[in-house]
């Protein structure tokens, strides 16, 4: 029994498709096994954005040997009364290497006929694995590939070395115009894209030898390392929202070194949402907060040693202040307009080319809002509120702040008709009509008007796709009906 070890080099991958990648070869690997009846202990699949490694652990070195029957012409036709054989007993033997006298009987439900016991030898399981490895490498697909190289590809990204071992034998085989080695290569920038021989199939030895190269090939280990090192750096503080991040950390950084970072304490005064949306939208930080209360530090995960940590930090912290200081003059600018002088605005702004703008949608929802108040039989207070905050709903989407940032939509309507000295319950059922699916805030609507306009919103994209007959498919669901 020998292990296997295959490591895909290539340029950087989409750091959401390797995941992905990995599940496809491991699959296809299974399938292959199992196809040529190659037995095997565990398959492992692991990786980074430039490397896909699978690896096998107790493959035999070949398959088993098979016995099969293959059957000839009826007997009674193959051989005579008194046993001698007839032409179609010589020509059926004769043909697969055999002679006469080796036939046996082989009663089945239609008769009784001439066959033989053929015996089919194993084979070399490093032969099949140089046939077969090309041919699943370049099945492995994204949604986009490349075309490059000898042959053209396609492959999702150029590949820029194949290693390849059962124990300690290098399995021979050419694709693309490169050849299997035993050879891999370190971090692409901490170690200079080093080329580094492996000298067995050892998944441990393998993933010990790329860490002194600083890579860290298993995805879970990266993961590990990423939230032990964070829990090392803080002091009191939780990181907020660490999952929305978890898996680009993970699998866009090959060597991951998280550190803490902090902006000015005056951008605490903007809106939580807005600080997150900052530090996570657009940079992939890690806000941190203490008693629940957002704090002006964060956590930034950056990819290997760096020597000069201080003016690293200072580069992120710049991006940083850059962002929020846009971020307060597109609060600052929006609150001089009132939500609702905005609201005939929304007659540009299409909601959909079958189902008119924003504000024709906003029209629809108050009918359909005025139905659910007849039936709940809301009393007239609630019922103003209701109507107010259906009339303010789309109003943020004309915001610079929503426009910089789609995912706070909703959530600065909230803000704004809260600043701007509207009810808070109309304010409140602003900034929840989108949940539970909002971005940056989980759970349920807090008030009965935030459901009831979260669920009117529902009802009018739900009936509006429908009539247009634009339903979701098997495949398809653009506009998450």
């Amino acid at each position: 029994m020998k292990n296997f070890l295959l490591e895909i080099g290539t340029e950087p991958l989409p750091y959401q498709e390797v995941s992905n990648l990995l599940l496809q070869l491991k699959n296809r690997f299974i399938s292959l096994l199992e196809e040529k009846k190659v037995g095997f202990s565990d398959l492992k699949v692991l990786g980074t954005l430039r490397r896909l490694t699978l690896f096998i652990s107790s493959i035999p070195e070949k398959t088993p040997d098979e016995e099969k029957v293959i059957l000839g012409p009826p007997w009674e036709v193959a051989f005579n009364q008194i046993g001698d054989p007839l032409l179609p007993a010589l020509r059926f033997a004769g043909r697969l290497g055999y002679k006469a006298k080796d036939l046996i009987k082989v009663s089945t439900d239609k008769g009784v006929y001439a066959g033989l016991k053929v015996r089919k030898e194993g084979k070399e399981v490093k032969k099949i694995l140089e046939e077969e490895i090309p041919r699943i490498i370049s099945s492995l697909k994204l949604r986009q590939s490349m075309k490059w190289g000898e042959g053209r590809g396609p492959f999702v990204r150029p590949i820029r070395w194949i290693l390849a071992l059962i124990g300690e034998e290098v399995v021979k085989f050419k694709i693309f115009g490169l050849e299997s080695s035993n050879y891999t290569h370190g971090h692409l920038l901490y170690a200079e894209n080093r080329k580094v021989e492996i000298g067995k199939a050892d998944l441990e030895e393998y993933k010990k030898i790329l860490r002194e190269y600083f890579v860290i090939v298993d995805p879970r280990e990266r993961e590990e390392t990423i939230g032990s090192k964070i829990e090392e750096l803080l002091k009191g503080e939780k990181p907020v929202l660490v999952e929305k991040v978890k898996e680009r950390n993970t699998w866009s950084l090959e060597y991951p070194v998280p550190f803490k970072c902090s902006f000015p304490s005056n951008f605490l005064s903007l809106p939580r949402e807005v600080i997150i949306a900052c530090l996570v939208e657009h940079q992939n930080y890690i806000p941190l907060e203490m008693d629940k209360k957002l704090s002006s530090c964060f956590v930034v995960v950056g990819e290997g040693i760096n020597e000069n940590l201080t003016s690293v930090k200072e580069g992120h912290e710049r991006v940083v202040k850059a962002r929020l200081s846009d971020a307060e003059f597109f609060w600052k600018e929006d609150l001089k307009i009132p939500l609702q002088a905005r609201v005939e605005s929304l007659k540009q702004l299409s909601f959909h080319e079958n189902l008119g703008s924003y504000y024709e949608k906003v029209s629809r929802l108050k009918k359909i809002a005025k139905k659910f108040a007849e039936i709940l039989n809301l009393p007239e207070e609630e019922k103003d509120k209701l109507f107010r905050a259906t009339f303010l709903s789309k109003a943020d989407l004309l915001t610079h702040m929503v426009q910089e940032f789609p995912s706070l939509q909703g959530i600065m309507g909230g803000k704004y008709a809260l600043a701007q000295g509207e009810d808070r319950d109309v304010a409140q059922a602003i900034e929840d009509q989108y949940l539970p699916f909002a971005e940056w805030k989980s759970g349920l609507p807090k008030n009965r008007i935030g459901v009831i306009l979260a669920l009117s919103d529902r009802l009018d994209t739900l009936g509006g796709y429908t009539a247009s007959d634009m339903l979701p498919t098997g495949s398809s669901d653009p506009y998450g009906l």
